[in-house]
């Protein structure tokens, strides 16, 4: 797939790792005529904001293992890349389930139709949490809490975003975003993300 610019808008991979198994989330977050020393507050406040609250229900043998971001304004836009050192663990003492299982966290935007949805497969979550079906109300809840964080208390001058960059089966000239402003996990049972090969 051709690149595709998204107007006011930086996308930051989350990744996590349990022993040699990896995976990881997209995120979107957008501000008007943003700079690097912007991407750069997006990186040193996601952390508090976001990460250290969405790590602690996942399994102690999860780790958040850095942070990936992109300008996606152009294809020649910046990236940065930050690696934790410690890693952020999670603090559940439980065995990780297989690391294709997941929990779905949907989110919306204001309007109707997949250009107003969104959501992300966090994997990571131990055996003690969940049964062969359904993940844990509580744990889902932490996780939901985490997210809607992310909406109410952001990093500083950005506002997390939904992006579509398709509109009736067609490619858009560029992304148009949207923020979020409802988030959910519809189901407890577990969902399964197949892997992918990550794309900024």
């Amino acid at each position: 797939m051709a690149f595709q610019a998204v107007p006011d808008c930086a996308k930051v991979l989350v990744h996590f790792a349990s022993g040699p198994l990896t995976a990881s989330i997209g995120l979107w977050f957008a501000q008007q005529n943003f700079t690097l020393e912007g991407m750069q507050t997006l990186r040193d406040e996601i952390d508090t904001a976001f990460l250290v609250p969405v790590v602690a229900p996942l399994s102690e043998n999860v780790n958040i293992t850095g942070i990936t971001i992109y300008d996606m304004r152009s294809a020649t836009g910046p990236k940065l890349v930050h690696v934790y050192d410690p890693v952020l663990s999670g603090n559940e003492q439980s065995t990780p389930t297989s690391f294709g299982n997941a929990a779905c966290i949907s989110f919306y935007g204001e309007g109707r139709g997949q250009a107003n949805q969104g959501r992300v497969y966090v994997p990571g979550i131990g055996e003690a949490q969940a049964d062969q079906t359904d993940i844990q109300t509580a744990t889902l809840g932490f996780l939901v809490d985490a997210f809607e964080g992310l909406r109410d208390t952001p990093p500083t001058g950005w506002t997390w975003s939904i992006v579509s960059r398709v509109l009736n089966g067609v490619p858009r000239a560029v992304g148009v975003y949207t923020p979020v402003l409802t988030v959910t996990s519809r189901n407890p049972r577990w969902t399964f993300q197949r892997r992918r090969v990550p794309r900024p």
